[in-house]
């Protein structure tokens, strides 16, 4: 169904448009909960670079969620030091972007933490946890 979906979208819009990259980003979702985190990383990407094309760099909050879903299926894949690069760079650009304490940045911190706690960075995971619930309640 997505992949009509995507030809008729490539077939409207052209294959540099916000919309084609919706549909590889709605994509790649399907693959990583089919648990296939090779499939949706390749299409992952492909939305990246489309979205960081038309916004012309990495000043943009759709660029952030890019890194951000490409993270998880590295993290649901195994590679955690990997997936923690991916999620660093979506936390930089909301951060530059929100503000540190906007929700979006603390969702990307507690991912952060999910990570670290997975590969045993307890103090580390607590850190973040204990920063982000304090941001929570001002």
């Amino acid at each position: 169904m997505f992949a009509a979906s995507l030809a008729c979208t490539v077939a409207l819009r052209g294959d540099d448009h916000l919309d084609v990259a919706a549909s590889y980003n709605n994509i790649a979702i399907i693959y990583r909960k089919q648990g296939k985190y090779e499939e949706a990383l390749e299409v992952y990407t492909k939305s990246l670079d489309i979205t960081t094309r038309i916004y012309g760099g990495d000043n943009h909050p759709d660029v952030a969620t890019s890194y951000s879903n490409i993270g998880a299926a590295y993290r649901k894949k195994g590679d955690l030091e990997i997936a923690l690069v991916q999620h660093q760079k979506a936390l930089e650009i909301r951060t530059r972007v929100f503000g540190s304490d906007h929700l979006d940045v603390a969702k990307t911190r507690e991912n952060m933490a999910i990570i670290y706690d997975q590969q045993g960075h307890y103090d580390q995971a607590l850190e973040i946890r204990n920063d982000v619930n304090t941001r929570k309640m001002l």
